[in-house]
């Protein structure tokens, strides 16, 4: 919303009246003063009906200027209305003496929705302003010990709601209201320093919405106002927002001795803004607790103050240009323009800052006139007051002109300035298309002109055909296009006054679109979900996200190639995860599911008791693993019970359980065709020995692997030392696998005849509970000698730092072939066999890259996308320090 109001606030202004005449001529002097002579105003009628066409009696109907004050009303403020009347009983009305240029018009009638409608120059004929019934708001207010909180006041505002309504509750604590638009709004109540909120409350057609507020201590906010010198400063304005962006913010005004008071306040964080004529704003971040008092005094800094004038190519006054100050130091940014909410309708011109609450249509504050930036009058004269003290530069900016830019300036704080004088430019134009990979146009990409004279670059967004206009650039400029998360496409050029300059930038790759619509279980639509999309190319790393319309559509462009992943999660639904490995040909129809729950029944076998240790992970294709501990379960007699809720109808899940001096157990289900599993832990044993070369020398970095339940197979490695220890091993008589360090090693259950043969070692009787010491492997190689200076034999290990687990190429990319036992890259589940698709986005190509990839600092995270079989999964490890074969 702050990006679409700057976006806003950098239009195009109304392009100033050009005169012929030399400005030291007699007859400029007379156009002049007939330009300052008031021009006729305007008038406007129409008619209010219903949505069924019949008149609404004695609607009001109010009329706003839209964008910058118009030049023939240069005392309008734009989020002021201009002029309010009541229609007669056949709805029709009249307004009179209205500026020359755009307007937004408003009207509202008993147990109706308010009608928005905007009206181009030059037309006094509105259409219709057609209003649609309302919605039923009520709701009931009660003091922190539960009694009705009588007038206590109401204030509704939200994103079909404007200006802020404030109601006032009756001898029950109870308000209500008729004619609330559909749309999303926060609810607030206040009574002395009680004070509680609502946001997000949703209003519909569908029925009566009822509100529920209970009030509690709120905080008290008090203090003064005074300059530098420590003299009060009367007339501050103060403004506080929650999280610094609120569409109802608290507003209070410094009194003759500068002092100010709020009370009521919500607790949590806000930000203070305060503003006074001729000082610099301030912005300060504040925490609020509920019965509690804080006590501020507020430092205003005197600003400086900037006069001039400007004139145009031909040397004559330029009115309408954009003026401002840009300092060399950072400064406070400047309020938001009037702007619209824009979020499920259309409203009036609305300051952020500029709300409070009020009953009436005068609620609405004009916005802080800022003082960084002005627009030069009928004379081309500006006065830029407010400025903060120190080094900078002016710039002035208006349609078809190159920006005319001062020498460097020092501001000294309440210095007056005058007589600075500031010569335009014709510039040249610069007219373009953005094209992609296809050579279709590439509608809504963002184009940026930075030019080396201009203090900052010029922003805009392709039209529909993918053209765009740049006028009045001068010199060397860079031209970029970027859509998304594609490499840019960039131009630099350079341009002569009067030129005129025609180019094309063509995209690397083609963009995308997707539509559709968002379903519950009962087929309705869903509005106003978050819907997210990311691209799975690691090279093209975008995400995008939108909400879903009023009737649950959706529709997202300018997206990189497939394949993507589709994500929706929308309050207790089972969250939404699909796949697209192409562009779909027809609108997606996506439906939420209902979630259901599995219980998971755990019983130890070698004890007989109700294990209450361990963990419970719970793994989808679609969806993260979700991890339970055991600890948490239910016993019952023998059995540890554990609910696992949220799951979707149909999912394929495998349950694993996990407990120490135990056998994992696992087990592969459909969620919603089994209600409850049973799984029983058998006691696992270990075995402990070490490896050695032919000549009896210990092998470090060898691979040892016992036998195992289905696909849990145990496997280590042995120390500096050769020394290793095999838990989780099942009891009886098990034989080892050893491997060199270096050899290549198959994959559990695989059949690779390019691996090495292991030696075996066994039959070794392992007992339940128990450890097997003495084993030794004697493997048919010969053990690197260490090095004369080496500290030891610890050192023929390699200790590092990264993901545990060693991976080398093959023939269908970079392969797992060993797993770190009891690291966390074994807790998660990979395994062996696994194909390392990409470390972090970054696609693996070999297996030196993704060594690279997969060290890093202990305890940071890495996400690896990993293909086994058929399925592609993600799973997101720890890097930790563990000991690897000396690569």
């Amino acid at each position: 919303l702050a990006a679409a109001l700057a976006l806003w606030g950098a239009r195009p202004v109304s392009p100033p009246a050009r005169e012929p005449a030399p400005r030291d001529s007699a007859p400029a002097a007379a156009r002049a003063e007939a330009r300052r002579a008031p021009l006729p105003g305007r008038s406007v009628s129409g008619q209010v009906v219903d949505a069924g066409g019949s008149p609404v009696p004695h609607a009001e109907v109010a009329a706003w200027a839209l964008g910058a004050a118009p030049s023939d009303r240069p005392q309008v403020q734009a989020d002021v209305p201009l002029q309010r009347v009541r229609a007669d009983a056949e709805g029709r009305y009249r307004l009179t003496d209205l500026p020359r240029g755009p307007l937004r018009l408003l009207a509202r009638g008993a147990r109706h929705a308010p009608a928005v409608l905007s009206l181009p120059p030059g037309v006094l004929t509105a259409p219709d302003l057609v209003l649609a019934a309302g919605s039923v708001l009520a709701g009931q207010v009660l003091r922190p010990d539960g009694r009705p909180a009588v007038d206590a006041a109401i204030t509704l505002v939200g994103s079909a709601l404007w200006p802020a309504e404030t109601l006032r509750a009756d001898a029950d604590g109870r308000f209500r209201r008729l004619d609330v638009p559909p749309g999303i709004y926060m609810v607030r109540a206040r009574l002395g320093n009680d004070a509680a909120a609502r946001a997000g409350v949703r209003v519909t057609p569908d029925g009566p919405v009822e509100v529920a507020l209970r009030l509690a201590p709120g905080a008290r906010f008090v203090g003064d106002v005074r300059d530098e010198a420590g003299a009060p400063i009367p007339g501050a304005e103060l403004t506080l927002a929650a999280g610094g962006l609120s569409p109802l913010p608290r507003r209070a005004q410094a009194d003759d001795e500068g002092a100010f008071a709020l009370a009521g306040l919500l607790p949590g964080r806000q930000a203070l803004e305060v503003r006074a004529a001729g000082h610099v704003p301030l912005r300060l971040p504040l925490t609020f607790r509920a019965g509690e008092e804080q006590r501020l005094t507020v430092e205003l800094v005197r600003g400086a103050t900037l006069e001039g004038r400007l004139w145009d190519p031909q040397g004559r006054p330029l009115a309408g240009a954009r003026v401002r100050f840009v300092g060399a130091e950072p400064q406070l940014a400047p309020p938001p323009v009037p702007g619209s909410l824009g979020v499920t309708a259309e409203v009036p011109p609305l300051p952020l800052f500029g709300v409070v609450e009020s009953d009436s249509w005068g609620g609405l504050v004009g916005a802080w006139q800022s003082s960084g930036r002005v627009t030069s009058d009928a004379e081309g004269r500006f006065t830029l007051a407010g400025l903060r003290p120190g080094a900078g530069e002016l710039v002035a900016e208006a349609p078809g002109l190159s920006p005319a830019i001062s020498p460097g300036l020092r501001l000294v704080a309440g210095e007056r300035r005058g007589g600075l004088e500031l010569n335009f430019t014709a510039g040249a134009l610069l007219e373009g298309r953005v094209l992609d990979a296809k050579g279709f146009p590439a509608e809504g990409v963002i184009v940026s002109l930075q030019a080396e004279r201009e203090p900052a670059p010029r922003t805009l967004s392709a039209n529909a055909d993918g053209t765009f206009v740049f006028e009045g650039v001068l010199g060397a400029a860079t031209l970029t296009a970027r859509s998304a998360a594609l490499p840019p496409a960039r131009e630099r050029l350079v341009l002569a006054e009067g030129e005129r300059r025609a180019l094309e930038l063509r995209l690397p790759e083609a963009l995308h679109a997707i539509s559709g619509r968002l379903l519950d279980p009962e087929e309705t639509p869903v509005p106003f979900a978050v819907l997210s999309v990311e691209a799975e190319n690691p090279r093209t790393p975008a995400r995008r996200t939108v909400p879903t319309n009023a009737d649950g559509s959706f529709s997202l462009a300018g997206l990189p190639p497939p394949p993507w992943r589709l994500s929706v999660r929308v309050g207790s639904y089972v969250p939404f995860e699909q796949r697209l490995p192409r562009v779909p040909e027809e609108p997606l129809v996506l439906r939420l599911q209902a979630p259901v729950r599995l219980t998971v029944s755990v019983r130890d076998a070698w004890s007989g008791d109700a294990p209450l240790e361990g963990t419970v992970r719970i793994r989808s294709e679609n969806l993260p693993e979700r991890s339970l501990a055991l600890a948490s379960a239910r016993a019952a007699g023998s059995v540890a019970r554990l609910a696992v809720d949220g799951l979707a109808r149909g999912e394929r899940l495998e349950v694993r359980v996990e407990h120490p001096g135990r056998l994992p157990a696992s087990a592969e289900l459909v969620a919603g065709e089994v209600d409850e599993l049973a799984l029983e832990l058998e006691a696992a044993g270990a075995l402990r020995g070490e490896v050695v070369d032919r000549f009896g020398e210990a092998v470090s970095g060898a691979r040892v692997r016992g036998p195992g339940v289905g696909a849990e197979v145990p496997e280590t490695r042995s120390d500096g030392a050769g020394r290793f220890l095999l838990e989780a091993v099942p009891p009886g008589l098990v034989t080892l696998e050893v491997w060199p360090p270096e050899a290549a090693q198959p994959a559990p259950g695989s059949r690779d005849e390019g691996a090495t043969e292991p030696t075996r070692s066994g039959p070794h009787r392992v007992d339940p509970l128990g450890t097997t010491p003495g084993i030794r492997v004697v493997l048919p190689v010969e053990a690197e000698s260490p090095a004369e200076d080496a500290p030891g034999p610890e050192a023929a290990a390699l200790i590092t730092t990264g993901v545990a687990l060693t991976v080398a190429t093959g023939p269908d990319g970079v392969r797992i072939v060993a797993v770190v036992p009891g690291s966390d890259a074994a807790r998660r589940g990979l395994r062996p066999g696994d194909v390392l698709l990409a470390i972090d986005g970054e696609a693996t190509l070999v297996a030196g890259q993704a060594r690279s990839a997969l060290r890093g600092p202990a305890g940071s995270a890495a996400t690896l996308t990993l293909r086994r079989g058929t399925r592609r999964l993600r799973r997101r490890v720890l890097r930790e320090r563990h000991v690897v074969p000396d690569e």
